[in-house]
């Protein structure tokens, strides 16, 4: 079969990608679901990723591009970086709690105590929904891609955008939970995407970074709104500022390293 161009695989890719999502949108608003009350639509949906890279790659690579798809999920070589920067996201929210409370005169009493059953759902959840469904596509297949045709940081900007826009549906279901302004969400994903391309290339192409650092993001984030730790509002605003900080300066470093 005649290679295809790297860019043309992403836009079969992506195709698929917004097409699914848009098939769970439209069950989820042509029928009127709450997600609250129907979840297990969302759940299927976070793996749309995943089956859009499944499809475009055994299209096109047969079972030789399928098995180095998920082959990238193997690490060649354990760096201490790519794991500091994978569990960065606990960090950020670390330093946004004392933001909140120590210089802007948080309240610790509003905080609600997690009994055991909550605290294992909040790690299945991250476990599951989202990164595991997500990252073979997003960095398994369309990284490695962009990576091909750009550099780092232009790479990740496109990706991001894409990662934003995939999510854009669940502004409009009822009960999501996502009433935080796109734009401030979007800035928020610009910065994780690059961090997990810069902890992709530290790993040698590996998706476990990214896994790891998706799962620690929507972990530490779905703890401080459970448990009020940091107003819902008052996240995404310090989150907006504290990631991009973090996502310059880890860039910044790993330019300088490299030069």
């Amino acid at each position: 079969m005649k290679s295809v161009p790297a860019i043309t695989q992403i836009i079969y890719y992506l195709a698929i990608v917004f097409f699914l999502i848009a098939v769970v949108a439209a069950i989820y608003l042509g029928f009127g679901l709450s997600m609250a009350k129907v979840p297990w639509i969302f759940v299927l949906a976070s793996f749309t990723p995943t089956l859009a890279a499944v499809l475009v790659t055994r299209k096109l690579d047969g079972a030789k591009g399928l098995r180095e798809l998920f082959g990238r999920w193997k690490v060649e070589k354990f760096d201490l970086r790519w794991l500091l920067i994978s569990l960065s996201p606990f960090f950020v929210v670390l330093l946004g709690i004392l933001i909140h409370h120590i210089l802007l005169g948080g309240d610790w009493q509003g905080i609600k105590p997690l009994s055991a059953l909550e605290w294992f759902g909040l790690f299945v959840a991250a476990l599951v929904i989202g990164s595991l469904g997500e990252e073979t596509g997003w960095r398994g297949f369309m990284l490695p891609r962009l990576l091909e045709k750009m550099g780092a940081l232009s790479a990740s900007l496109i990706l991001g955008l894409a990662w934003a826009a995939f999510h854009l549906p669940l502004w409009f279901i009822k009960d999501s939970g996502y009433t935080m302004p796109l734009w401030m969400f979007t800035i928020i994903i610009l910065s994780v995407t690059c961090l997990i391309t810069v902890a992709f290339n530290i790993s040698k192409g590996s998706i476990l970074p990214g896994y790891i650092l998706h799962t620690s993001f929507n972990l530490a984030g779905n703890i401080v709104m459970t448990t009020g730790l940091i107003p819902y509002d008052r996240y995404f605003v310090l989150m907006s500022v504290l990631y991009p900080l973090l996502a310059f300066v880890v860039f910044l470093h790993n330019h300088q390293k490299r030069q």
